[in-house]
């Protein structure tokens, strides 16, 4: 009997859990998958090759493959699709984060509906056709993630066929993270975003929009609180880089209070 026949499956399925189960941060922060992409590119195997070395391990393992889903464009939301429509039974269950890059056609209605554990959700905002989201319309409904990442607004926020959506989808967050650090947020739809939900008790921004946007442009974080009184958490992402700058700044000791330095 070969050694790795030893191995008990509660330790196999926690060694494959910790190999193939990508951390909530690093599945919805850019800059973090861009290292992953980056390391691909140099020749490092994918995570999930660990499920080659026998069948035993593809069987204990497969699940965490479905935890997080990312769905970059139409095609990629139709496979899904397909794949959870004839194995819905045995993995949907677990799929607990998705992302949605594009696609937003029907199969996302297809993709959302098995989804019955959905956790958190990923939104991008950079969408002008009203055409391409009637599927992420009609499968809110569906589904009740806590918390939402929101990849942030541009200059053209008023005409983005996405907003509405987006902020419907507040009405049951507890969570809202808002990303990446690059983007110029839009003022107003931050602050409408952030008065319409009675149930969002956490906002986070990267450090360095903290810094540029709400401190530097003279937006008040006092607004939000003024209008939102549920939020009792601001999390400042990338920290490190910015915390004794946040801390020497014109914010008031009641949103530094507040402020949770990551």
């Amino acid at each position: 009997m070969k050694l790795i026949d030893h191995i008990p499956e509660e330790l196999t399925r926690e060694i494959l859990r910790h190999c193939l189960i990508i951390p909530e941060d690093e599945f919805y922060d850019d800059h973090l998958r861009e290292i992953r992409r980056v390391k691909r590119k140099h020749g490092e195997p994918p995570a999930s090759c660990i499920l080659l070395v026998c069948k035993k391990w593809r069987q204990i393992g497969e699940w965490a493959l479905y935890t997080s889903l990312c769905i970059a464009s139409a095609e990629h939301a139709r496979a899904v699709a397909q794949v959870l429509k004839l194995r819905a039974p045995v993995f949907a269950r677990f799929i607990e984060h998705v992302r949605l890059e594009a696609g937003y056609g029907i199969e996302i209605q297809d993709i959302l509906k098995f989804a019955t554990n959905l956790k958190t959700i990923f939104v991008s905002a950079m969408v002008s056709s009203s055409e391409s989201i009637k599927g992420l319309q009609r499968a809110l409904p569906t589904v009740s993630p806590v918390r939402l990442y929101v990849h942030t607004f541009g200059a053209n926020d008023e005409k983005n066929a996405n907003k509405k959506t987006i902020e419907n989808m507040l009405e049951t967050m507890e969570e809202v993270h808002f990303y990446p650090h690059t983007t110029h947020l839009n003022d107003t739809m931050v602050l409408a975003l952030m008065s319409a939900s009675p149930s969002v008790k956490t906002i986070s921004f990267d450090g360095y929009t903290l810094l540029h946007r709400y401190v530097k442009n003279s937006l008040s974080l006092e607004m939000i609180f003024a209008r939102n009184t549920n939020i009792k958490r601001i999390i400042c992402r990338r920290s490190v880089y910015y915390k004794s700058n946040l801390q020497y700044s014109r914010m008031s000791k009641m949103v530094l209070g507040v402020l949770d330095y990551q």
